[in-house]
């Protein structure tokens, strides 16, 4: 089968009237009579990435071996990255595929291959050289207090021919309620999320309405009157710039400045409530595990007749998105009290560490009898995790390569998709690796701590702990509290 790949992104649609039509017709015209052909065609993607639908359905279809040769219109449709187009021509020759390219004679000759190497470093520095222009354009416009397309807030209407903007008045009204019901509510983000998809209201992008989108427009001072621009470095993952870089530029006040204030606070609030729970006190902190859900539990605290209590809850109790069919159900795991799981989980331990050497053989023996079907199902678990991960960083990728959002909005929820693969991918390895015997590991411990056991301070009873258990599922029942402790074993 022949395959012709073709590509353009909005910006080249816009300044040069690059036509997909155009290449593929081109493309047609390398095709004997009677051949077998299919297109693969990425529209309004950007060159710069790999992460595009077509290509990566063509690179599928070369590795099944369904493909002999590949005609494009010109290298720079293939990638804007020499180092792309070197990868990708290096993987589709290993796979016997020729490549052909219609307006540069392709040849695989050393020669051929310095001059397609320094055709694609050309055609890689004119893109940084158009993107450095349009950057200096950019800033100078916004200096002058004059917006710029790509600076469209949610809420306001962007005018590309007075480079102004104006309010919306559907999405305005969208703003004001949610500012309202944060400032003389003080409802959570959440709360906000959960009424404006009841409500039936469409989502900035489309789809969910997410916590995070509503606390970016609780914070974003643009909706008191202010835009800044260059406030964040998408060199570099996108971190803020000092505030003396920033650009202000002025556009027109949906709320006012004390509602904008008001707002801020309670999104702080919240915030605050939730940020830093992680260093509480507790002995089982990162070790407790939802036994509804399988995934891990977080802490927080509650303060009920003028007392604090501790607790184990499932964040997944608290949905992060809500609207559409695709929204997961909420976890249905009630908070749970720390101190009686913390005391039951403790006892357990010191009454191993206290059966003495002849009977550690035998525990271990039940322990691991006990853990294969858990170990089982707690790897189960993890490449569930692992698949669920994977379909949101394939989702986004989908979203960038259909322009919902940018490669540099984009790539900070990547990374952090990509080390919560990692983190998962090292508990799945630590959970299939061989372990020490547990009478050797409760022997290590305990010649550690001595015979006092019950006088360790709560630092040393939290290593103990970790150094024996590799987690502790928590459930309830009629009864109250069901505690399933798995020994590292």
């Amino acid at each position: 089968m022949i395959a012709i790949y073709a590509r353009v992104s909005t910006e080249e649609q816009a300044a040069h009237g690059a036509s997909l039509a155009a290449q593929i017709a081109a493309c047609r015209e390398r095709v004997p009579e009677g051949a077998e052909v299919e297109e693969f065609v990425d529209a309004g993607v950007s060159g710069m990435t790999l992460d595009r639908p077509a290509l990566q359905a063509l690179r599928r279809r070369v590795a099944e071996g369904a493909v002999h040769r590949i005609i494009i219109l010109d290298p720079d449709r293939l990638s804007r990255r020499l180092a792309h187009q070197l990868l990708l021509t290096e993987e589709w020759e290993r796979a016997g595929v020729t490549l052909e390219f219609v307006n540069f004679e392709w040849q695989d000759t050393p020669e051929g291959r310095l001059f397609y190497s320094l055709r694609g470093a050309v055609a890689e520095f004119e893109r940084e050289k158009i993107r450095e222009r349009t950057r200096r354009g950019w800033l100078a416009k916004a200096r002058q207090g004059q917006l710029v397309a790509g600076m469209q807030r949610y809420g306001y209407a962007y005018d590309p021919q007075t480079k102004a903007v104006r309010e919306d008045p559907e999405t305005a009204d969208v703003v004001r309620r949610i500012f309202r019901w944060a400032a003389e509510e003080r409802w959570s983000t959440g709360r906000i999320a959960r009424q404006l998809a009841r409500d039936g209201v469409p989502a900035p992008r489309g789809g969910h309405w997410w916590r995070d989108t509503v606390s970016k427009i609780l914070r974003n001072p643009a909706y008191m009157g202010v835009a800044y621009v260059h406030r964040y470095d998408a060199a570099h993952h996108n971190r803020e710039r000092p505030q003396d870089e920033w650009i202000a530029v002025p556009v027109p006040a949906i709320v006012d400045e004390d509602t904008w204030l008001r707002a801020r606070e309670v999104v702080y609030h919240y915030r605050k409530f939730w940020k830093g729970r992680q260093s509480l006190p507790l002995l089982l902190r990162r070790l407790v595990v939802c036994g509804r859900c399988g995934r891990p539990m977080s802490t927080n605290v509650r303060i009920e007749k003028g007392a604090t209590y501790l607790y184990y809850f499932c964040p997944h109790r608290y949905p992060r998105r809500f609207g559409g069919s695709e929204a997961p159900p909420p976890c249905t795991m009630p908070w749970v009290r720390a101190e009686p799981v913390d005391q039951e989980v403790w006892a357990t331990v010191t009454r191993w560490l206290r059966a003495g050497p002849e009977e550690w053989a035998a525990i271990g023996e039940a322990v691991l009898a006990d853990r294969d079907d858990d170990m089982a199902s707690h790897v189960e678990a993890l490449e569930r995790d692992l698949r669920r991960v994977e379909r949101a960083r394939q989702r986004l990728i989908g979203m960038v390569a259909r322009d919902v959002i940018g490669e540099d909005e984009a790539e900070p929820e990547l990374r952090r998709l990509r080390a919560e693969a990692a983190e998962i991918e090292a508990r799945l390895a630590a959970a299939r690796r061989r372990r020490p015997s547990f009478a050797d590991r409760l022997q290590a411990v305990l010649a550690r701590v001595d015979e006092a056991i019950d006088a360790l301070p709560f630092d040393e009873r939290q290593v103990v702990v970790r150094e024996l258990i590799e987690r502790v599922t928590l459930d309830v029942d009629d009864e109250g509290p069901r505690v399933t402790i798995t020994f590292r074993a």
